[in-house]
């Protein structure tokens, strides 16, 4: 008993590590995830992004992805809450941009958000920047890697099976709403 709590304190003490310092990396650049402005001249642009993520999930639906697998196979009962799952990941996405002129711009990839959510969802989309509304972007969303989840989330005593969860949508954001920092995302 002694050995089970002294791993859940060091479990804790790690989580909260790594919280702290998630925190200290994101606080030096809060626009960070915001929609940046568009270049005044045309061309290609974008970024990659690799790194590595800590995800826990507590959860009796989700399975995971081909990236990270969260989910327990056989429950025991539906009323018993889920384990904690805890899992060192790959974190990759990118974003491919050619600007065209008027500062308009069309994109495919992935935003930074979603890959930190764990949403990995891929967008197709335009942008247009105007001189004092902000930056407007509309964007078709697609599963770019499928989420997985348990067909039958509820089924006790035998191994559940996996299916995917495709999802597609659009995305509008308004960013630098007239000037200021702030931005809107349905």
């Amino acid at each position: 008993m002694s050995l089970i709590i002294r791993r859940a304190r060091v479990e804790r003490t790690v989580v909260a590590l790594v919280l702290t310092l998630s925190v200290l990396l994101v606080l030096p650049s809060p626009t960070a995830l915001a929609l940046s402005g568009i270049p005044e001249e045309t061309g290609w642009s974008g970024y990659v992004l690799v790194g590595a993520g800590y995800t826990s999930v507590k959860s009796n639906t989700v399975v995971g992805n081909d990236i990270i697998d969260v989910g327990d196979d056989t429950i025991s009962s539906i009323d018993r809450s889920p384990d904690s799952e805890s899992v060192s990941h790959l974190l990759a996405g990118l974003e491919l941009r050619y600007t065209l002129s008027n500062r308009n711009q069309i994109f495919l990839g992935a935003s930074l958000e979603d890959r930190l959510t764990l949403d990995f969802a891929t967008q197709l989309g335009w942008r247009k920047q105007t001189e004092s509304s902000g930056t407007f972007q509309v964007s078709y969303l697609f599963s770019g890697v499928p989420m997985e989840v348990w067909r039958d989330p509820y089924l006790t005593g035998t191994e559940r099976k996996a299916t995917d969860r495709d999802s597609d949508g659009l995305r509008f954001v308004w960013g630098e709403m007239l000037g200021s920092a702030f931005e809107l995302t349905l």
